[in-house]
């Protein structure tokens, strides 16, 4: 069996891309250059990632109607004042 000498930055890479396939080093070497090499699936979002992402969606839709039904410029004062402003009028 011939040998090759590579470098250990070239190995490492190889072994990557061995271990997305699913072979060893030598067996992603001989599948390549006979060219029976797939390239390894894109990854996939997690059932909860996709959750995730539809419900953030959901709420950005949301938000977006809500916003709509306040005039261009509107600014909401929520400082504590404005929030207490009828408490603060009963104390005095």
């Amino acid at each position: 069996m011939p040998t090759i000498t590579i470098s250990d930055e070239v190995y490492a890479a190889l072994t990557r891309k061995a271990a997305a396939v699913g072979v060893s080093p030598g067996e992603f070497i001989a599948l390549t250059l006979s060219g029976d090499v797939q390239p390894p699936a894109p990854p996939t979002l997690s059932p909860d990632a996709e959750a995730r992402r539809k419900a953030r969606e959901q709420l950005t839709a949301f938000l977006h109607t809500l916003a709509a039904g306040f005039p261009p410029g509107h600014e909401t004062d929520v400082s504590r004042e404005a929030m207490y402003e009828e408490r603060l009028r009963a104390q005095l």
